[in-house]
């Protein structure tokens, strides 16, 4: 009788003879797609160390740094769900389940960088000076140099930290079942799963409203209003599916936010 490690890697083997040809090239390309993103934050972390950041304000740098780790396992756990996640019960389809996920997934990404000290600070801070360079290289400390307070920053990095917690705990429980699209591969209700129905949405969105601080401005504020209101109509689809695919679903959404 094998091993509990043996059972899983049979039981691995088991889906992996249930998974059509498509449904391999699309975890191929997904696991290449997020281990990428892991290997250039791993390469610019190295290229940029901060050190002038932790000379002049050290709780900048660790909250960067834990911020910066937290956002990282996020894109590996999304690298690992993509080549081992559970074959599709039902695979997405239409407009709405293929191509909208990606669509929601990208908003974020259009907004500008423009830095929200040109607002706090019009009269110190040059407007194309964008906080992202502040945050990824000492030598551009434009905050620091002009003897700014760091406490707005902290803020905003802490807000980011919280999304991104939250969803660090959704993925540890949905794993396997994890998908952009719209696809129904498990129903998750145990962790933070128990209390709220889309606790990965709910954490992109606050990790997403900290950016929204970072870079405040009107067209990222209808940027993220978009995104927020696109996340709930996803979050409605998924749900439709799940309760067509597990009839348990519709009690679960009685108990879970």
């Amino acid at each position: 009788v094998p091993g509990y490690g043996g059972r899983q890697i049979m039981k691995l083997s088991l889906d992996v003879n249930k998974i059509s040809h498509g449904e391999i090239i699309l975890r191929v390309a997904g696991f290449i797609f997020f281990f990428s993103f892991v290997l250039w934050r791993l390469h610019i972390i190295r290229q940029y160390g901060n050190d002038y950041m932790l000379r002049t304000s050290p709780a900048v740098f660790y909250a960067y740094r834990a911020l910066w780790a937290a956002e990282t396992l996020v894109f590996v756990i999304y690298a690992g769900a993509y080549l081992f996640r559970k074959p599709a019960k039902r695979l997405a389809n239409g407009f709405m389940e293929v191509v909208f996920p990606f669509f929601v997934a990208g908003l974020p990404f259009l907004m500008i960088r423009q830095s929200f000290l040109v607002r706090l600070y019009p009269d110190k801070i040059n407007p194309y000076q964008d906080i992202t360079r502040i945050l990824w290289n000492g030598r551009y400390m434009y905050v620091f140099q002009v003897n700014l307070s760091p406490l707005p920053l902290l803020v905003i990095l802490f807000v980011m930290l919280i999304g991104t917690l939250i969803m660090l705990l959704a993925l540890m429980k949905l794993w396997r079942s994890f998908s952009i699209m719209t696809e129904a591969r498990s129903l998750v209700r145990d962790g933070i799963y128990k209390y709220i129905r889309h606790p990965l949405y709910v954490g992109e969105i606050i990790s997403y409203l900290g950016v929204l601080l970072m870079r405040f401005s009107l067209v990222n504020v209808l940027i993220f209003l978009l995104f927020t209101a696109c996340q709930v109509i996803r979050a409605r689809i998924e749900e439709r599916k799940l309760e067509s695919i597990f009839p348990e679903y519709a009690e679960y959404k009685k108990t879970a936010y």
